[in-house]
């Protein structure tokens, strides 16, 4: 983008370690420990997001993208690693889902006000696709403090606890919600929406973890521990 957003220090949150997991394997190996802190790093000036979570680094960078239609043009890029060769895997994220990660560090404005910046800078140009293109980020940025998507790492953990007592995921999965048509308990839906085993994109190949969820699929998710959202400060 050339400009940046300005010169302030990086800013850095670490939470308190989720539980532990109980060993096993997912459809994709082993999965990945829980038993380590969560930490997200902030660097405005250089437009970037770093988390650090159960062992894995995933990047994120506001900048411009060459993908087509919503996955094109200024926004927010996930940078992670493939579990299957190492690779760098990007996908494009809305700015609602970086805000999501950085609010389980209390750093939720953070990239919201990045994007605000970015924003500013192109209604600044006499130019109809540079101000649609700011009305996207706005509107991203809007969906994020309206909670559109919530990290799920937290009731990932809790999911986590029931597995080591002994508490069968089909039990879980059904009692969230996540079944097939005809009433069977998809735990495969449940482990991939909670982000215990990564998804297999059918179009792009991408490996990927899911790290937030929508509302309503969080809500499943608290179901299937027999929790409540708001315990989850939600």
């Amino acid at each position: 983008m050339g400009a940046r957003a300005d010169t302030q220090a990086n800013r850095t949150a670490t939470v308190a370690p989720a539980p532990g997991r109980p060993g096993g394997s997912g459809e994709h190996g082993p999965l990945p420990p829980l038993d380590q802190a969560f930490d997200v790093q902030v660097d405005p000036a250089e437009l970037r997001v770093l988390l650090r979570d159960a062992g894995e680094t995933v990047g994120y960078e506001l900048r411009f993208r060459t993908g087509r239609g919503k996955d094109g043009g200024v926004g927010w890029s996930e940078l992670s690693f493939d579990p299957r060769d190492g690779r760098v895997v990007e996908t494009s994220v809305r700015t609602c889902e970086v805000m999501a990660l950085a609010r389980e560090a209390g750093l939720a404005e953070q990239p919201a006000r990045m994007t605000e910046w970015v924003a500013g800078w192109f209604e600044q140009a006499d130019c109809r696709q540079a101000s649609r293109l700011a009305a996207r980020l706005r509107a991203e940025v809007a969906a994020g403090r309206a909670g559109e998507r919530i990290a799920v790492r937290r009731v990932q953990g809790a999911i986590v606890e029931r597995l080591a007592r002994g508490e069968e995921l089909v039990v879980m999965a059904e009692r969230g919600g996540f079944v097939y048509r005809d009433g069977r308990p998809d735990t495969s839906w449940l482990t991939r929406r909670a982000g215990l085993v990564p998804t297999l994109c059918s179009k792009t190949g991408k490996l990927r973890r899911a790290r937030t969820a929508s509302y309503q699929v969080f809500c499943q998710l608290v179901a299937a521990v027999d929790r409540s959202p708001h315990e989850f400060g939600v």
